[in-house]
């Protein structure tokens, strides 16, 4: 087997949505490439009890295959896995949601895996016209008021 790796697998939602900023942001900041996990819902399936050892499996190949020392974990508003936007009613509720549950994956990887790091990221989008934009941010700071002001950006400022 020939010898090759990378230093990050990315564990992202499938969603077409985001796959761009994920590609750009996974891209700009891993020069020697990642592994990339795609599934519906993505770091969420890691808190589900029936697909963890799915996603956990992957998680190890990426480690004992590729020599992988961090995590990242992005995941996405109006995301179909949890019903997408409208089950929330307001953004704060969706994101507080969708940052706790990948800060319980965070903390399932870190028990299993002696991981360098594991790394937590919210993908955000905007329509414009028929098609869309999205852009990454760091995620496992606390949401107050201050970030939820970063998440309504300029488009023009976005850097993924």
């Amino acid at each position: 087997m020939s010898q090759h790796g990378c230093s990050a697998v990315v564990v992202s939602c499938m969603d077409y949505r985001i796959q761009s900023a994920v590609m750009r942001f996974a891209s700009h900041n891993f020069e020697d490439g990642f592994d990339y996990l795609s599934m519906a819902g993505g770091p969420k399936r890691i808190t589900d009890v029936i697909t963890r050892s799915r996603v956990m499996d992957q998680l190890k190949l990426a480690k004992e295959l590729h020599g992988v020392r961090k995590v990242l974990l992005i995941g996405h508003q109006d995301c179909g896995a949890y019903g997408g936007s409208e089950a929330f009613g307001e953004l704060s509720s969706e994101v507080s949601r969708v940052v706790a549950d990948m800060m319980t994956a965070k903390q399932l990887i870190k028990a299993a895996f002696r991981y360098e790091g594991v790394e937590v990221y919210l993908a955000f989008m905007t329509k414009n016209g028929r098609s869309w934009k999205s852009h990454v941010i760091k995620a496992d700071v606390p949401l107050d008021d201050a970030v939820m002001g970063i998440l309504e950006v300029d488009e023009e400022q976005d850097q993924y």
